[in-house]
C-alpha cells in the first residue's frame, strides 16, 4: 500500500511540475515511446508483413491505439492544468464541474442545487486505461483486417471503375461493421472497467447513437478514399493513422461517460479528507462474523470513487445494532473491517470511538490514500439524542452535548458524502448534524433516490404495486399515496386478511386482523374505483395450526373460509397465478412485503413463485424495485438480488419515500 500512494504522489508531481509544450512531461515521454515503437514497425513494415500478416496488423493497430489515448489524456491533462492556473475558469464555467443534481423538484424527497466546489478531475496517467486501448486494438485488428478483405473479394474493382465497387464497400463497412465495431468497443471498454451488463447496457444507451452520428461524418469520406486507393496490406495501417484522432475521441468519450456518473453525486476535492455515512448495519454471528456483505459491498464503489479521485483520507462512520446509547463490546464496528478490506483491496484502520481526540489524532496523521473506520456511532447518545437507563427508561441527551457530538464529527472531515440511505429517515447526528462546506450524495444513495423517483412520478405503465405486511393501520399513508399512482395493487400477507374479512365476509379463523386498519379499508377501496385501480387480493390459502416452522399444514379458500384455530400463512397456487398474472401485464412493478411468512419453509411457497415471476419480467426488460425490508431478505435468501433491476437497501426509508415524506438525510444535503 505505502508503495502504491508513493507511485501515485510521484506521477501526481510529474503531472503538475514537468511539461513539453504545456504538456505533462510523462505524457510526452509515453508518446515518444509509442512514436518510436511504430517507427520502427513502419521502417519494416513489407518483411514483417510478408512473415506474419495478422501479428503485424495486431502489434501496429495496438500501438496506434495507444496513441490515440495518449492523445486523449493528453488533452484532459492539459485542460488540467488550465483549471489549476490562479485565475482560471470559475466553477459555474468548469466543464468539469458538478451540476446541479436534482431528481424531480416535484417531490419533497429532491436533492436541488447540490453545487459542491470540488472538480473531477483525472488521475495523472492512467495506465490501465491505456493499456486496455492498446488490448483492445490488438484484439480487434485481426477482425478488421479479415472484414476489409471480405469486402475485398465481395466487391472487387474493375477495369471499368473503381469508384463503384468503392462505394459498395463503404456502403456495408459503414452499414454494417460501424454499428456493430462501436457496441463491441463500449462493451469491451466497460468489462474491462469492471463493469456488468447493466453498466454495458446503461453506456450503450448514453454514448452508441451520438458516436454514430459522430462516425457517419468523418469515416464514409475516409473510406472511400482507403478503398479506391490504398492496397488491401496498407488499408488498417491507413485507417488506424487516421483513426488516431478518432479513436482519441472516442477514448474522450467513454472516460466522460465514466466521470458524469460520478460528477452528478458531488464527489470529493482532491487532497481532501472525505467523511462518508455508510450503513454497515450487518448481520454478525455468534463468532462475530459477518455473514451478508451486501450493505458493506453497496458502500464500495463511492469509497473507491473518493480514493480514485485523490481524496488524502476517508473516514467512514455507521451505526449498528441499537445499543442503546452506551459501549457495548456486542456492537462493536470491528468485525466489519476484515470483510471490507476484502472488498475494498486494502488495509484498513479502526478507530477506537468516532470522536473525540484520539479520533482526531488518527484521521489527521493519516496517510494518503488511508481508509479510517470509525466505532459505532451509536455507543453515544448523541447520535440519536438519548440513550436507555439500567431500567430501560429513555434518558434525553442535552442539547449541548448533541451539539458537541456534531461538531466533533464535523472535524474530521472538508467533505460529507451521505451514503446511507437505509438511515435517510432518521434525524440523527451523524445524518443531519455534520456541517462541512461541501456536502454530497453518495452512488448508492444516489440510484436508491433516482429508482424511487422514477417509480413514483414517472413510472413505464402499467404501474404495479405489491404490498405485503401485517396492518393495514401501518401502511395506510403508503397505501393512500399509491392510489394515487399506480395502475394495478396487490394486497398480500397477514394484511389480506383483514381486506377480506371487512369487504367480503371471507371467514379468516386466527389469521391476523387488523380492526383500526378494517375501519377504513371501505374508503380506500373508493379511492381505488375512483382512480380506476385494480385492486389484486388472494383467493385462496395455505394455512397453518400454529405460526411456527413445525406447523400442520392445510388449505383453504375465500368459499371455505380457514376453520377456527388455524391462521392463514401463505397464499395458495390459484392466487400465485392471480399475482403473476398481474405482474405479467405490468412494465413497472414496486415490491415491498412478502405475500407469505417465507422464513418457514411450509409457507415460503407462494414467495418464491412469486419472485421468480418479478425475477423473470426483470430480465425481460421491466423494471421490478424491491423496496427493502423483509423483500430485499427474500431477494438475499434466494440470491437473485443481481437479477432484479434495483433492491433497496432502506426499509423504513423507503417506505416513507413511497409514503411522500421528506427524509431528512436527504434534505440535509441540500444545504450549502
Amino acid at each position: 500500500m505505502v508503495f502504491d500512494i508513493q507511485r501515485r504522489q510521484l506521477l501526481r508531481y510529474l503531472n503538475t511540475t514537468y511539461t513539453y509544450w504545456n504538456t505533462p512531461l510523462l505524457h510526452a515521454i509515453i508518446a515518444f515511446i509509442e512514436l518510436a515503437i511504430m517507427s520502427r514497425i513502419a521502417a519494416k513494415f513489407h518483411g514483417y508483413y510478408a512473415e506474419h500478416p495478422i501479428l503485424t496488423m495486431m502489434a501496429s493497430n495496438a500501438v496506434l491505439s495507444g496513441i490515440a489515448d495518449t492523445v486523449a489524456q493528453s488533452i484532459t491533462a492539459i485542460r488540467e492544468r488550465a483549471l489549476r492556473k490562479p485565475g482560471g475558469p470559475n466553477v459555474k464555467d468548469d466543464p468539469y464541474a458538478v451540476e446541479i443534481h436534482e431528481l424531480d423538484k416535484r417531490n419533497p424527497f429532491s436533492v436541488e442545487d447540490l453545487i459542491p466546489e470540488s472538480k473531477i478531475l483525472p488521475p495523472p496517467f492512467d495506465f490501465e486505461r491505456l493499456s486496455r486501448f492498446v488490448g483492445y486494438g490488438c484484439m480487434i485488428a485481426p477482425v478488421q483486417f479479415k472484414w476489409f478483405q471480405f469486402l475485398s473479394r465481395t466487391f472487387p474493382m474493375t477495369k471499368g471503375g473503381a469508384l463503384g465497387p468503392a462505394l459498395k464497400r463503404v456502403a456495408f463497412d459503414q452499414l454494417i461493421f460501424a454499428p456493430i465495431g462501436l457496441c463491441l468497443f463500449f462493451t469491451a471498454m466497460t468489462v474491462a472497467e469492471g463493469g456488468r451488463k447493466k453498466q454495458v447496457v446503461h453506456k450503450l444507451q448514453d454514448m452508441f447513437v451520438p458516436t454514430l452520428k459522430a462516425n457517419y461524418v468523418l469515416w464514409p469520406a475516409v473510406q472511400i478514399l482507403n478503398f479506391r486507393v490504398i492496397p488491401i496490406h496498407f488499408q488498417l495501417p491507413f485507417v488506424s493513422t487516421i483513426g488516431i484522432a478518432w479513436t482519441a475521441y472516442l477514448s474522450l468519450t467513454n472516460s466522460a461517460e465514466d466521470v458524469k456518473e460520478a460528477k452528478s453525486s458531488g464527489t470529493p476535492q482532491r487532497d481532501k479528507k472525505v467523511l462518508i455515512r455508510v450503513d454497515f448495519n450487518v448481520p454478525l454471528d455468534s463468532n462475530k462474523n459477518v455473514t451478508n456483505t451486501q450493505r458493506i459491498a453497496g458502500a464500495i464503489p463511492t469509497i473507491k470513487y473518493a480514493l480514485d479521485n485523490g481524496a488524502k483520507t476517508v473516514v467512514l462512520m455507521s451505526h449498528l445494532g441499537r445499543p442503546d446509547g452506551k459501549v457495548n463490546d456486542k456492537f462493536s464496528l470491528k468485525p466489519v473491517v476484515p470483510e471490507l478490506e476484502k472488498l475494498l483491496g486494502r488495509s484498513v484502520t479502526f478507530a477506537p470511538d468516532c470522536v473525540g481526540p484520539k479520533v482526531e489524532e488518527i484521521v489527521n496523521n493519516a496517510k494518503d490514500g488511508e481508509v479510517v473506520l470509525l466505532e459505532n456511532l451509536r455507543f453515544h447518545a448523541e447520535e440519536e439524542g438519548s440513550s436507555k437507563d439500567a431500567d430501560g427508561k429513555k434518558v434525553k441527551a442535552s442539547p449541548e452535548s448533541v451539539t458537541k457530538f456534531r461538531e466533533d464529527l464535523t472535524k474530521l472531515a472538508d467533505v460529507f458524502i451521505n451514503d446511507a440511505f437505509g438511515t435517510a429517515h432518521r434525524a440523527h447526528s451523524s445524518m443531519v448534524g455534520v456541517n462541512t462546506p461541501q456536502k454530497a450524495s453518495g452512488f448508492l444513495m444516489k440510484k436508491e433516490l433516482e429508482y424511487f423517483a422514477k417509480a413514483v412520478e414517472s413510472p413505464e405503465r402499467p404501474f404495479l404495486a405489491i404490498l405485503g405486511g401485517a396492518k393495514v393501520s401501518d401502511k395506510i399513508q403508503l397505501i393512500d399515496n399509491l392510489l394515487g399512482k399506480v395502475d394495478s395493487l396487490i394486497i398480500c400477507g397477514g394484511m389480506s386478511f383483514t381486506f377480506k374479512k371487512t369487504l367480503e365476509g371471507v371467514k379468516i379463523g386466527n389469521s391476523l386482523f387488523d380492526e383500526a386498519g378494517s375501519k377504513i379499508v371501505g374508503d380506500l377501496v373508493e379511492k381505488a374505483k375512483k382512480n380506476n385501480v385494480k385492486l389484486v387480493l388472494p383467493i385462496d390459502y395455505i394455512t397453518g395450526d400454529k405460526f411456527a416452522p413445525d406447523a400442520k399444514t392445510g388449505t383453504a379458500t375465500d368459499e371455505s373460509g380457514i376453520p377456527d384455530g388455524w391462521l392463514g400463512l401463505d397464499c395458495g397456487e390459484k392466487s400465485i397465478e392471480l399475482i403473476n398474472q398481474t405482474i405479467n401485464e405490468a412494465k413497472t412493478i414496486l415490491w415491498n412485503g412478502p405475500p407469505g411468512v417465507f422464513e418457514f419453509e411450509a409457507f415460503a411457497n407462494g414467495t418464491k413463485k412469486i419472485l421468480d415471476c418479478a425475477v423473470a419480467a426483470a430480465q425481460g426488460g421491466k423494471t421490478v424495485i424491491i423496496g427493502g425490508g423483509d423483500t430485499a431478505t427474500v431477494a438475499a435468501k434466494y440470491g437473485v438480488e443481481d437479477k432484479l433491476s434495483h433492491v433497496s437497501t432502506g426499509g423504513g426509508a423507503s417506505l416513507e419515500l413511497l409514503e411522500g415524506k421528506e427524509l431528512p438525510g436527504v434534505s440535509a444535503l441540500s444545504s450549502k
